[in-house]
């Protein structure tokens, strides 16, 4: 019994893949040179994406978070998503900026969103990011570190998402799979992410932009931890980034295709689904915590015995 866990721990099975998806690679400038605002520009970066988006009949078409000026109510990129999306003869979720007006203050506010087309190229729904980057996204203490926009001047004013949602796509094979999206570093937080699969996700996407951290290894550090969400929950993983390192992650973590850092390109690649729930999806760090208080309680132990030792002289009364 015990060598067959231990065999399984060592070489876990290999899934065989179900689906097939197509993970669109930009490699976008992530300056402040890269506003699409030049003549011709957008028209050049949506045929890029159509052409790198254009394999036959997959599951599903992802466009990273990417440094690009995608809101969602803007007509032409309406019209370019439904050109893609019926091209493609495939659902897509793409990077890019939610917009809502606040009922509280009449104000129109921005989300750092994953934005879901069908096949036909109609919305059907959006995943505002939860957990933004301090200092990256938003100020926190905003009142009282006032003078922190003088120093980030680049930083945004994110809106907070409030919904873990899922979104329920039908694929090839007939059926209608549910997957959950997470964005860019929001992948560090695993009982954050294990609420996807709680929820009942077939399948896992992570959309990011590993452009800002330019040629350090922050970019395979972010793909680590990526990879343990997909080991968690038992889940494959398509995580497509704007430069690399855009995979393909099975439910063991281990990469199965992946796509050069720093080369636009699209990833055609396939994955499957699953709905079992692992102890750590159910129960989160649960685990963890019991081992920290294990580790607390016999450290105590351990300080009693040897305070009753420097009481005694060096010898423990019986």
């Amino acid at each position: 019994m015990a060598a067959g866990v231990a065999g399984l721990a060592l070489h876990p099975p290999t899934p065989a893949p179900t689906a097939t998806t197509v993970l669109v690679q930009p490699n976008l400038d992530v300056s402040d040179d890269n506003l699409w605002q030049a003549p011709g520009e957008w028209q050049r970066h949506i045929a890029e994406f159509q052409q790198l988006a254009g394999a036959s009949h997959p599951d599903l078409v992802l466009w990273p978070e990417s440094p690009a000026p995608f809101f969602e109510s803007e007509p032409r990129f309406q019209q370019a998503m439904k050109d893609v999306a019926t091209s493609a003869e495939a659902p897509l979720i793409v990077g890019g900026m939610g917009v809502e007006l606040s009922p509280e203050d009449h104000l129109y506010h921005g989300y750092n969103s994953a934005l879901v087309f069908s096949a036909s190229g109609m919305p059907v729904g959006r995943y505002d990011k939860i957990h933004l980057v301090p200092f990256g996204e938003y100020i926190p203490f905003r009142h009282l570190l006032f003078f922190a926009r003088s120093l980030t001047g680049r930083v945004g004013d994110t809106e907070r998402g409030s919904n873990r949602k899922l979104f329920i796509l039908p694929g090839q094979d007939g059926q209608r799979h549910s997957y959950g999206v997470f964005i860019c570093y929001e992948s560090v937080f695993g009982d954050e992410v294990r609420e996807f699969a709680q929820l009942g996700a077939e399948a896992l996407v992570n959309i990011s932009d590993d452009g800002w951290y330019g040629d350090t290894s922050a970019p395979w550090q972010h793909l680590n931890m990526a990879r343990m969400r997909a080991i968690e929950n038992r889940r494959w993983i398509l995580r497509d980034t704007n430069n690399g390192l855009t995979a393909v992650i099975d439910p063991y973590g281990r990469i199965r295709q992946s796509i050069p850092r720093h080369h636009p390109g699209a990833l055609v690649a396939q994955f499957g689904f699953r709905s079992d729930l692992t102890f750590y999806t159910w129960h989160g760090d649960l685990f963890a915590y019991l081992c920290a208080l294990l580790s607390l309680v016999l450290l105590g132990w351990g300080g009693k015995k040897l305070f009753r030792l420097w009481l005694h002289g060096g010898k423990v009364a019986e």
